[in-house]
């Protein structure tokens, strides 16, 4: 049997995805653990109580004090996507981390848009050192151009077997970055029954390589650059040429993911279950041909309406989390289609793009995916005015679900196969 279970955590504006996959079959008897992003912007939310209700949940052990965490993936370094994950730390022991790859000069730029003192830019700029564990190991995903097509074609086509509990299917680039495990995109099975594919999509801003040519002429004599620790006065100083060079644009660059069980005839999906607390259920919900819901204690639940095997339900059980890619540009969602066709129709849960911008929605996404449930996060009030009321609009009108996931409203749904 294979009982998956994920959940959107209850942080409002930023994003704490997890998922743990029970393997117990053949001789197989473990569960994966994984985290895509961990971080708030939401004032009223202590994210080190929600991320200690998540290590007590029925997967882990409760006679360990640290718990293992198989994956970490990030899928960008904005704070509300990553201001917890030192919190993390004090209560996992990460093996993996997959990051988005960014040169030397990236860092710096990212430390000094949204970093405000001297010691958070330093661990930035040198995370793997000063943050994490000697022994997690780092995966990289390089930018890659909105033309590229077919990155996950491998000449590679040992897909491991159920022996591999992280299988890697995917080249390296070591070639063009030294002694850094990079990619241009990852595909990675679990026993070979369950798959992951990530990809690293960028949106470029007007002239991005010549402002980044540009602040990089203008740092090479700095203390950054003889492999030095940044001084407040240097720091001054580099803030003031980042600003003089960006005037407070950067690159949009986010790491998508998709996961789903890996096809097997041999596996029956008996039912999904969903579970959304202290929310009004949309009426779409209960009239939807393929779900019901009913409701039990403070918990609204739904349920596939088949609870046999059936081939609807068997392949509609992935997920595919955007981060804050930008989906309305024509270049990204034509590379979105282009690389994932075979994974369209196989999804339920689609994650709204950042948090429910218009600039990030793309209504294709509607008539594109086979994905029923849309989960939005973002925070009560918020600032933003996330999500958009346009983007609600689209989705719930077009007869699909759309579920909040704010500081209130934590989501969890759960698949099972025999």
């Amino acid at each position: 049997m294979i009982k998956a279970q994920f959940s959107f955590h209850p942080v409002g504006q930023g994003c704490f995805y997890t998922g743990g996959i029970n393997f117990n079959l053949n001789k197989i008897n473990n569960t994966f653990h994984f985290v895509y992003d961990c971080g708030t912007m939401s004032k009223n939310v202590k994210i080190n109580n929600v991320i200690d209700k998540y290590k007590k949940t029925n997967y882990y052990p409760l006679n360990s004090d640290k718990q293992n965490l198989d994956l970490l993936v990030v899928s960008h370094f904005d704070k509300d996507h990553i201001n917890g994950i030192k919190t993390l730390l004090t209560q996992f022991t990460i093996k993996r981390v997959i990051l988005p790859y960014l040169s030397k000069t990236s860092r710096l730029m990212y430390g000094l848009m949204y970093l405000k003192e001297l010691n958070a830019i330093n661990d930035f700029i040198d995370l793997e050192n000063k943050i994490f564990n000697n022994d997690t190991q780092f995966l990289y995903l390089k930018e890659v151009s909105e033309s590229s097509e077919n990155l996950f074609n491998t000449d590679n086509n040992n897909e491991g077997n159920e022996n591999n509990d992280f299988f890697i299917n995917s080249q390296t680039l070591n070639n063009e970055v030294s002694n850094k495990n990079t990619y241009n995109s990852l595909h990675i099975t679990i026993y070979n029954l369950w798959e992951f594919k990530f990809v690293n999509l960028k949106d470029y801003t007007k002239n991005y390589n010549d402002k980044i040519n540009d602040f990089e002429n203008n740092v090479k004599n700095s203390d950054f650059y003889l492999n030095k620790e940044l001084n407040d006065k240097t720091l001054t100083a580099l803030k003031k040429i980042y600003k003089d060079v960006f005037k407070g644009s950067i690159n949009n660059t986010s790491i998508m993911m998709y996961h789903n069980l890996k096809y097997n005839n041999k596996l029956k999906h008996i039912a999904n279950s969903i579970h959304f607390n202290n929310y009004n259920v949309n009426t779409n919900i209960n009239n939807h041909n393929h779900f019901h819901y009913y409701k039990h204690n403070d918990c609204f639940c739904l349920y596939d309406k088949e609870y046999q095997c059936c081939k609807y339900c068997h392949c509609n059980t992935g997920t595919f989390m955007f981060g804050d890619l930008k989906l309305k540009s024509k270049k990204i969602y034509n590379f979105f289609i282009n690389n994932f066709n075979l994974e369209l129709i196989k999804v339920l849960v689609n994650q709204v793009p950042h948090h429910g911008a218009s600039k990030n929605w793309n209504t294709k996404l509607l008539n594109d995916t086979s994905a029923i449930i849309y989960v939005c996060n973002y925070g009560l009030k918020n600032i933003y005015n996330h999500p958009n009321y346009q983007v609600f609009s689209n989705i719930v009108n077009s007869r699909n679900i759309f579920l909040p996931n704010t500081e209130n409203l934590i989501l969890n749904y759960q698949f099972c196969f025999f």
